[in-house]
């Protein structure tokens, strides 16, 4: 079995980039069966809005065990590794200085789907992009090579 980086991550997108409005940026729900280790990485680009208490953009972090997330549940602190969590919510730009910044976040919990959205609270004119991958790393051994 190889043990570089290539062969023992697979990276997929999260969140295909788009530019923030009024409307979510959700992510794909991503299964989480066959790896030990999730790591999203969310790349929130320049705002053309000014950001500020009305205007910010929160990311979330949901997981559950229906492969629809009809069970869709905000992570809690101990699902997750990196950031600090409050009710699924491990970063909020609300403020210019904190706009194009790449934030990553762990997920350890025991659920099997998960996904991260970029959720714009209020007015956001011009918007802002905003795109996220997901790696998965630590794949549960089968008896093949990976690919």
């Amino acid at each position: 079995m190889k043990r570089d980086s290539y062969h023992a991550v697979d990276v997929k997108q999260a969140i295909i980039p788009v530019v923030l409005h009024t409307t979510e940026g959700v992510g794909a729900i991503i299964d989480t069966a066959d790896y030990e280790s999730v790591l999203f990485s969310v790349d929130v680009g320049n705002s053309g809005d000014t950001l500020g208490s009305g205007v910010y953009i929160e990311l979330l972090l949901e997981h559950g065990n229906n492969s629809g997330l009809t069970d869709a549940a905000p992570v809690a602190q101990l699902d997750v590794v990196g950031q600090t969590v409050t009710a699924g919510i491990f970063s909020k730009m609300d403020a210019p200085a904190e706009d194009t910044i790449v934030v990553s976040i762990g997920y350890v919990g025991k659920k099997r789907y998960v996904r991260v959205t970029a959720d714009p609270t209020g007015t956001h004119t011009v918007g802002t992009p905003v795109g996220a991958v997901v790696v998965m790393g630590r794949r549960r051994y089968d008896g093949t090579e990976p690919a």
